[in-house]
C-alpha cells in the first residue's frame, strides 16, 4: 500500500487562499507516489471541488480532535497556516506521524521533520527547530502547480509593455484590485488590462462597473489554473502582491510590480525585492503604484530580472 499524506490547511475570504493553492501544488507533485487527503475547517466550495476533481480525498472538520482521530501514526502530515503552533505540532509528533511544515515566517519553535520555505536566502539558522529537522529552503523548492512548473522551464523575454495583468489572489478583502485598476486605466500606454479575481472576492459588482468604462479592460473571475497561466503568459507586466501568486507570474515570465499589505507578506516581499525580481509598489497606495509603473516604462532595460 502507498503511504498516506494528510494535508491540514484552511482558506477563506479572511485567511486568503494562498495556503490552499500551494498545498494543491504540493499534492500534484506527490500524487504519483502517495495517497493524499486534504483536511480543512474553512474552505470555499469551489476549492473543495478542485481538490476532489484532482483525485484527492477531502474531509471537512469542525474541531481539531476530529483530525487527530484520523491519524494512526503511519502517515505524513503537512501543516500550512500560521496558527499551527508548537503545541499543535507536538500532538502530531507524539502520535508518531512524520511532520512537514510549510512556513514563511520562522516565528515559532518547530517540531517538524521537514520545513519548506520558498523565500530566497532563508537559512536553517533562521529557525528554532529540533536536531532532526531537515530543511527545503529557497525558490528551488517553490510550490507551483503543474502548468506553472512546466512554464518556468521555458525561456521568455519581455521587450516592451503593452498588456498588464492585475490579480490580488483568491480573496482580496482590502479590494486592492479596484484601486490598482483605477491607476492602470489612467496609464494610457497600456493597450490591454487583464483583471483576475478569485472565488472569495466580494466586490465583483463594483469592479464590473469600472471595467465597463474602459474598453481596454477585461475581467475574469474564479478561473482555473490553465486559463490563469494563459493570461499571465500573454501579459507583459503583472501587478500582484508578495504572496503565492508572485511565484506564478515569475514562472510565467512577466515583468512584475509587487508590494505588501499585511505583515505576514513581509519576508516574501523583502527577499524577492532584494533579489531583484520586481519593481516595488510598497503598500500599493496610488503614489507608489504610479511611481512603479512609470519606472518600468522609463527603464531602458527589458531582459532577465529587473
Amino acid at each position: 500500500m502507498r503511504k498516506k499524506i494528510f494535508i491540514r490547511v484552511d482558506g477563506s475570504q479572511q485567511l486568503g487562499l494562498g495556503h490552499l493553492v500551494r498545498c494543491i501544488a504540493l499534492a500534484q507533485m506527490l500524487q504519483m507516489k502517495f495517497d493524499i487527503h486534504f483536511v480543512s475547517r474553512e474552505i470555499p466550495a469551489s476549492i473543495n471541488e478542485e481538490i476532489e476533481k484532482g483525485g484527492f480525498e477531502f474531509t471537512a472538520i469542525e474541531e481539531e480532535n476530529s483530525f487527530f482521530g484520523m491519524l494512526s501514526g503511519t502517515e505524513i502530515v503537512v501543516l500550512d497556516n500560521y496558527y499551527f503552533d508548537k503545541a499543535y505540532q507536538k500532538i502530531i509528533k507524539d502520535l508518531k506521524c512524520k511532520l512537514v511544515c510549510i512556513d514563511d515566517l520562522h516565528d515559532k519553535e518547530f517540531y517538524a521533520d521537514l520545513i519548506i520555505n520558498q523565500i530566497p536566502h532563508t537559512q536553517a539558522s533562521d529557525y528554532k527547530a529540533q536536531f532532526y529537522t531537515q530543511f527545503a529552503l529557497g525558490p528551488q523548492y517553490a510550490l507551483l502547480r503543474t502548468p506553472f512548473l512546466k512554464q518556468a522551464k521555458k525561456s521568455r523575454r519581455v521587450d516592451h509593455i503593452e498588456t498588464v495583468f492585475i490579480c490580488f489572489g483568491g480573496s482580496d478583502n482590502k479590494n486592492l484590485t479596484k484601486q490598482t485598476l483605477e491607476v492602470a486605466i489612467n496609464e494610457k500606454r497600456f493597450k490591454k488590462i487583464v483583471v483576475v479575481t478569485g472565488v472569495a472576492f466580494n466586490y465583483k459588482e463594483a469592479l464590473e462597473s469600472i471595467v465597463k468604462r474602459d474598453s481596454r479592460t477585461q475581467h475574469f473571475h474564479a478561473i482555473d489554473e490553465r486559463l490563469m497561466l494563459e493570461l499571465m503568459s500573454s501579459s507583459d507586466l503583472a501587478i500582484v502582491p508578495a504572496s503565492g501568486i508572485l511565484l506564478e507570474v515569475i514562472a510565467a515570465g512577466c515583468k512584475v510590480i509587487s508590494g505588501m499589505y499585511i505583515d505576514n507578506q513581509r519576508f516574501v516581499f523583502e527577499a524577492y525585492k532584494n533579489a531583484g525580481f520586481f519593481e516595488s509598489a510598497e503598500d500599493f497606495s496610488q503614489q507608489y503604484l504610479v511611481k512603479a509603473i512609470s519606472g518600468l516604462f522609463d527603464s531602458k532595460y527589458f531582459g532577465g530580472n529587473l
